[in-house]
C-alpha cells in the first residue's frame, strides 16, 4: 500500500482515476517537500505517522483541501536514496511508471525487497 507501478499503456487513465477519486498529485515543488518531510536524519518523520494527508502537506509548507485522502508523487528511483520508495504509515503513496509488466514486476520486487 506504499507504492504503485502502473505500466504505460493505463498510467494516464490510473493517474486521472487517483485525481477524481480524493488522491492530489504532487506538482513541482510540492513534490520535493514532501519528500523532504517523509524522512528525518535518513528514517521515517515520526510526525507524518498516521496524520491525514493535509496536515503532512501542511508539515511541508502547502495546502491540500481537507477532504484529500492520499498525497501522490509520481517518481522514478526505486532505491533508498528516493524517499517515496520507503515504508512511510502515512497516506503518501510513491507511483512509478512501467514501460511494460516485466518492467513493472522488476520495480515491484525492489520495492517489496526495501520494505516500501
Amino acid at each position: 500500500e506504499q507504492s504503485v507501478v502502473v505500466v504505460d499503456s493505463v498510467y494516464d487513465a490510473v493517474r486521472e482515476r487517483f485525481a477524481t477519486h480524493g488522491g492530489y498529485l504532487l506538482q513541482g515543488k510540492e513534490l520535493k517537500a514532501v519528500q523532504d518531510v517523509i524522512l528525518k536524519n535518513g528514517a521515517l518523520n515520526a510526525a507524518i505517522v498516521g496524520q491525514p494527508a493535509y496536515k503532512i502537506a501542511e508539515l511541508a509548507g502547502f495546502s491540500v483541501p481537507e477532504n484529500t485522502k492520499i498525497l501522490i508523487g509520481e517518481v522514478t528511483v526505486v532505491d533508498e536514496s528516493e524517499p517515496f520508495a520507503h515504508e512511510k504509515l502515512s497516506p503518501t503513496l510513491a507511483m512509478y511508471r512501467a514501460k511494460d509488466f516485466e518492467d513493472a514486476v522488476e520495480k515491484a520486487e525492489k520495492l517489496v525487497a526495501m520494505g516500501g
